[in-house]
């Protein structure tokens, strides 16, 4: 169960809105880290909300502060790193 919900009723509720967008479409981002600096442990559930926060740049000139959800990952052991795949979340 996503971690924020502590009911069935609210984990329906939140997978049939993600549905929803996905039959539409959407965007999804996927940043790859050093499985060290985050680690996959307990505390990464499917369903957890994520904030992105970057500094501005040239192509996003006033940054980011928005919440994604995340909806997978992948792990490269050789390159000792983890790809958490995001879908963003305008639930906040």
């Amino acid at each position: 169960l996503a971690t924020q919900f502590k009911t069935l009723t609210g984990v329906n509720a939140a997978a049939k809105g993600e549905l929803k967008a996905k039959k539409a479409g959407t965007t999804t981002v996927k940043v790859t880290l050093l499985s060290t600096d985050f680690p996959l442990s307990d505390t990464w559930s499917l369903g957890d909300t994520v904030r992105l926060l970057w500094e501005p740049m040239p192509s996003k000139p006033r940054g980011m502060d928005e919440v994604w959800r995340l909806i997978g990952w992948e792990i490269n052991p050789q390159a000792d790193t983890i790809s958490p795949i995001l879908m963003p979340w305008p639930g906040v």
